[in-house]
């Protein structure tokens, strides 16, 4: 799926989702407002503007926190699975992967890994990604690029406090 399709994809999702928290504006063309959003996310207007009209997608970490604010799934929000997309008789924590898909996360992984304080918390976050990114419709080009904006958000995060802490 080309990067623009994507971008406008959770743009819709989000509109929809901001109109149902009452996020909503005369003045915007699209109906909705970005100043909570912008708070939330932790961005400035213009960047929220962008993600309300489909020209940026935020960081896999900023929209963990957009869709816990606007109470929806991750998932849902940054790939539009649905509960139920997928009938599969499997329990809830299972994925479903090829190994070659699967080995290629595990690399990106482990390429960001040598800086994390915490190993267990990263270990979990990539699980969730995981999760996440499974449930979505896409090629193999598109889910890899997706694991890795998230993975380096993780990394960009805390290589962030590791920087705060040491000043």
């Amino acid at each position: 799926m080309r990067p623009e399709l994507l971008r406008e994809a959770f743009a819709a999702r989000l509109n929809t989702a901001l109109k149902s928290k009452n996020q909503r504006s005369n003045r915007a063309q699209n109906g909705v407002c970005a100043k909570a959003l912008a708070e939330i996310a932790g961005c400035s207007y213009q960047m929220a503007r962008k993600y309300t009209t489909g020209l940026a997608m935020p960081e896999y970490a900023t929209t963990l926190a957009i869709a816990n604010w606007l109470e929806v799934s991750p998932g849902w929000l940054a790939f539009g699975d649905q509960p139920g997309d997928v009938n599969l008789n499997i329990a809830e924590d299972t994925i479903l992967a090829p190994l070659d898909l699967l080995r290629e996360i595990i690399f990106q992984a482990i390429a960001c890994s040598h800086n994390v304080t915490n190993l267990n918390d990263f270990t979990d976050f990539v699980m969730t990604v995981l999760q996440d990114v499974y449930k979505m419709k896409a090629d193999k080009k598109t889910i890899l690029k997706m694991t890795e904006l998230a993975i380096k958000s993780y990394h960009y995060e805390s290589t962030q406090v590791k920087i705060k802490q040491s000043v």
